[in-house]
């Protein structure tokens, strides 16, 4: 399968972390691997475009697969009326904001001057909102691309349906506020190819990136949250010294320690 380096999916991590990108081009190659959460949620999205496509499911799925699928494709049918436009698993291309950057979006559906973009999100481990959402928005821009010369479109709904977690998020954004984005991302999209790309660890961008274990930002900023130097445990910071403010400021950031001590 094809990537973007500067795909929609890992938008939320190298908008901020613009170093990141060269960071995990530099890590050794082997053969790509998949995971059972990605070979499902592939899965998923084959039987939602089968049905949205009302094409025979000649494939076999999880006993619950179906339910939970159908909870996305009645939204997305629900949308679609006689005067409606319907794209499903389309290629978008949002290069003439990002160079190189494509993806698939989901569902598109243009009712009039509104389009719908949907996507289907099936895993069940982080929930996601479409607000400010840069996976959803960069869908849009392709999709936007895809369409402006053929309708007239005002405004874009972004959808995220995510069924297992009983979860459907809606956003509005004008068509100007998401050109407005476009110029955004084609900037952060620039700083990505600086020799001295900058280097931002947090929680979002660093919780899937494949460079977080041997990132020594990402080690400097847990240091600094836990007031402790890794190469000299002696100086761990004293818990019963420690003011309620620093104390809120290490739980705050469990889940990005965790995850860094973990990878």
């Amino acid at each position: 399968m094809i990537h973007s380096n500067l795909g929609p999916s890992s938008a939320h991590r190298w908008m901020i972390c613009a170093g990141s990108v060269a960071a995990i081009e530099a890590l050794p190659k082997g053969p790509e691997k998949s995971s059972p959460y990605a070979e499902e949620g592939t899965l998923a999205h084959d039987v939602a475009e089968h049905i949205l496509k009302g094409k025979p499911i000649g494939f076999k799925t999880p006993d619950d697969m179906m339910d939970y699928v159908e909870i996305y494709t009645s939204y997305v049918e629900n949308l679609c009326g006689p005067k409606s436009v319907a794209m499903f698993e389309e290629r978008v291309d949002f290069s003439d904001w990002v160079e190189g950057g494509f993806g698939t979006a989901d569902a598109i559906v243009i009712n009039g001057d509104t389009m719908h973009v949907c996507d289907l999100k099936y895993g069940r481990g982080v929930r996601v909102d479409a607000e400010q959402n840069p996976q959803g928005m960069l869908y849009a821009l392709g999709a936007y691309a895809l369409t402006e010369f053929t309708h007239d479109i005002k405004k874009i709904v972004i959808t995220i349906v995510q069924p297992r977690l009983d979860h459907i998020s809606e956003w509005e954004i004008s068509v100007d506020d998401l050109l407005k984005f476009g110029v955004l991302v084609g900037e952060r999209a620039e700083a990505t190819k600086a020799e001295d790309a900058a280097r931002v660890a947090g929680e979002k961008q660093c919780r899937f990136c494949e460079a977080k274990p041997v990132c020594g930002t990402l080690k400097a900023f847990t240091e600094k949250v836990i007031m402790a130097d890794f190469d000299d445990l002696d100086k761990l910071a004293n818990p019963d010294t420690m003011s309620d403010g620093e104390v809120r400021q290490v739980m705050d950031q469990k889940d990005l320690i965790i995850g860094w001590l973990t990878s």
